[in-house]
């Protein structure tokens, strides 16, 4: 070697860490309630629950995500448990978990409005009969 001395310039580029926005579980698992968990479906429902909150094991897809779980506590008829996933990078996914008969309970509102709208369209009909015939009846005088 001839003695000289080369230098070299390097350009060193960081990356930065690109946060993940995966706020899918990967399972729902209630104890004493079986569900068919799809990571896409976002509800499900339990038909009648006994006890006054749930054991939950969830797990999600990406390590990074975190959950929180609101509403699982003192259990009635017509609750909602919704189990809130935030991904590293803040995308959030809820998951919901009906309680008994929430969709019972909405259907039979539809029914007693239903019921309601027939009865005043009832008694309209028959108060205009009424009128109709006592105008008739005047006319007749």
């Amino acid at each position: 070697e001839d003695g000289t001395t080369k230098i070299y310039k390097l350009n060193i580029k960081r990356l930065e860490k690109v946060l993940s926005n995966n706020a899918y579980l990967s399972s729902i698992e209630i104890e004493n309630y079986p569900i068919e968990f799809d990571k896409v479906k976002t509800s499900y429902t339990i038909a009648e629950v006994k006890e006054s909150h749930l054991k939950l094991q969830i797990a999600t897809e990406d390590s990074n995500a975190s959950y929180e779980i609101y509403g699982n506590s003192n259990l009635t008829d017509n609750d909602v448990i919704v189990i809130k996933v935030t991904a590293e990078d803040e995308n959030v996914k809820e998951y919901i978990i009906y309680i008994g008969k929430v969709n019972k309970a909405k259907s039979k509102q539809s029914y007693n409005f239903g019921i309601f709208f027939l009865t005043i369209l009832i008694l309209s009909s028959i108060s205009l009969n009424i009128v109709y015939f006592l105008s008739n009846k005047r006319k007749k005088m």
